[in-house]
């Protein structure tokens, strides 16, 4: 069975592990990282990582703040890298006016008021209003873990990657807007698969788009699948 290391920054890490994790299990060995922090050094830390696993190379599946640590990885050490997800990450295009000021409101807010604070901007409209159990599971997932926010501002210059690579990101996104993935695609020319019905936390707005991300890193075929190039679930 071939091996996936799921990096997310730590405002993905609760519904990653929740969500993602479990349906990428399906199909692959799962390997955690939830980091935070200066990208190359992570990306020496997750490489380290799958020498202590005993790994020569890995799928590797980048959420939020991971998605730029994944990238550093994929450029540094592409011998170590198989297919490569980057979802839901920041690539220099800012939220609107609007989730700036509340951005800057929620570095002074205690973390559980934070989070539940965050709810309007992390997750869609129809999961908002039919499935509230859903995102209170993440904030209580959320609470049990260290939290650092402020990561959802992050990005980084795109890294030229030479593995398959899929870009995935919610439509409805105000934390880290749908332009970022739009952008990074065609930036290191990866297929890019934009999913309606999901904001941020896609993998808890969607369940089904991380089905569709266990297809694209379990397929045996080469190349960057440019066919799936600007598509939506």
């Amino acid at each position: 069975m071939d091996t996936v290391l799921l990096i997310t920054g730590a405002a993905e890490a609760a519904s990653a592990r929740l969500r993602t994790a479990p349906v990428l299990g399906e199909r692959l060995r799962v390997l955690t990282l939830h980091v935070g922090g200066d990208p190359a050094e992570l990306a020496a830390e997750a490489a380290a990582m799958l020498d202590a696993a005993g790994l020569a190379s890995a799928h590797v599946c980048g959420v939020g703040f991971g998605g730029v640590v994944a990238q550093h990885l994929a450029a540094r050490h592409p011998d170590r890298v198989g297919r490569v997800i980057l979802a839901a990450t920041p690539a220099g295009v800012e939220p609107d006016l609007a989730t700036r000021g509340f951005l800057e409101r929620r570095r002074h807010m205690p973390p559980a008021e934070a989070l539940w604070a965050t709810v309007p901007y992390a997750y869609a409209q129809a999961t908002r209003r039919t499935s509230a159990s859903r995102i209170g599971e993440d904030v209580a997932e959320a609470l049990r873990l260290p939290l650092d926010l402020d990561e959802d501002a992050t990005h980084d210059t795109p890294r030229p990657i030479a593995a398959p690579t899929l870009v995935v990101h919610g439509a409805e996104d105000l934390l880290v807007p749908p332009e970022n993935g739009r952008a990074l695609s065609e930036a290191i020319g990866a297929a890019y698969l934009e999913i309606d019905g999901a904001a941020h936390l896609y993998a808890t707005d969607a369940p089904d788009a991380d089905r569709e991300v266990a297809r694209f890193l379990a397929a045996r075929a080469r190349g960057h699948g440019r066919s799936a190039r600007a598509g939506r679930a």
